[in-house]
């Protein structure tokens, strides 16, 4: 916000990251777990 950026697309972008991360997340570990009891 010190720079002359928009603050609400950042923040959308950044959201964006978290709720991908968050839904993709349980997919990644599940996929971990199996490969490592494999």
């Amino acid at each position: 916000a010190s720079m002359h950026l928009p603050a609400d697309g950042y923040l959308a972008v950044l959201g964006a990251l978290l709720a991908g991360s968050a839904t993709l997340s349980p997919f990644a570990t599940a996929a971990a777990l199996r490969i490592s009891t494999q």
